[in-house]
């Protein structure tokens, strides 16, 4: 028979194993020893993206008799940067072991939301992209789409899937050539940004388009590859389509390159074609990932 219960220490090695064995085949991840899966799994907040109260008795187990089959990881936060803070539910993780029946997803996620619901916790979102972890996708939480099983056991329990994200690396090898818009009195400032670095392009004072990228220096340190991640390129409107983001992005990436980084990641909606286009043609690669992320409201009773 299977169990769902609150994590208890002890389980903390075999749970770490069932981690480093469900995302071996993700990219920008690294094995985990059972203190750093305390620290960058259990433990971890959120940010910069997120901030989230991290507790034991969000992190449920599944377990069948001694062994733990699967495991669901539940917080309660708001995300960075939104206006109306809205205090909401994040299952920021769901996993099974290959071999565990095929009703244990679904057995976690009714726990999840008594979790949420004992809480007063109605909205909640499920893999959401930014309240991934550190030691996995550079930092993204989405589902990826090799998990048919628990994409079905989302759905069944009434989840909805909100947006589908792509994933793609530029390799920074030299400085690259800029190609200069079809603006004239252009001026550009650096504005440091820990940890990283933002560009602001205006003209006469009118802001134009902005560039910020963040360092992974954990990543950067488990792999050796000097890595960032691309936070937004934004360009208004009134100066779109006149070769403002080709030119910002390169001159972002040749500030990168004069800082000794060698690789820059970004991640983007699969509805949003001429991101994706930009992106090729500045010679980014697409990982062969698609990732998904959910949501669900849950009925609080009176």
């Amino acid at each position: 028979m299977i169990h769902v219960s609150p994590l208890n220490q002890e389980d903390i090695p075999a749970l770490t194993a069932l981690f480093n064995h469900a995302t071996a085949h993700l990219p920008y991840r690294w094995e985990l020893d059972a203190q750093s899966f305390r620290e960058l799994v259990l433990e971890d907040d959120g940010e910069p993206w997120a901030l989230l109260s991290p507790e034991l008795a969000g992190c449920l187990v599944a377990r069948y008799g001694e062994e733990i089959i699967g495991f669901a990881h539940c917080a309660i936060g708001y995300l960075a940067g939104e206006r109306d803070n809205r205090r909401r539910g994040f299952l920021r993780f769901l996993i099974t072991a290959s071999d565990a029946p095929a009703w244990t997803a679904n057995l976690l996620l009714a726990e999840t939301e008594t979790y949420f619901r004992e809480r007063r916790i109605g909205e909640v979102e499920a893999f959401h992209i930014h309240t991934g972890y550190r030691c996995l996708l550079a930092g993204r939480g989405a589902l990826p789409d090799q998990r048919l099983d628990l994409m079905q056991a989302l759905g069944e329990a009434g989840y909805r899937m909100c947006s589908r994200w792509l994933l793609y690396e530029r390799m920074i090898y030299t400085h690259t050539r800029e190609l200069l818009p079809r603006l004239d009195r252009l001026s550009l400032q650096i504005e440091p940004s820990e940890p990283g670095f933002a560009l602001h392009a205006a003209r006469q004072a009118e802001p134009v388009a902005d560039f910020a990228v963040r360092y992974l220096p954990l990543l950067s340190q488990r792999s050796g590859l000097e890595s960032a991640s691309l936070e937004h390129l934004r360009v208004h409107e009134p100066f779109r389509r006149q070769g403002v983001a080709r030119w910002l992005a390169l001159r972002g990436i040749n500030e990168l390159a004069s800082r000794g980084f060698s690789r820059l990641i970004v991640h983007i909606n699969h509805n949003e074609l001429a991101a994706q286009s930009l992106l090729l043609s500045l010679g980014f690669d697409e990982l062969p990932l698609r990732a998904y992320s959910y949501t669900k409201n849950i009925p609080l009773s009176a």
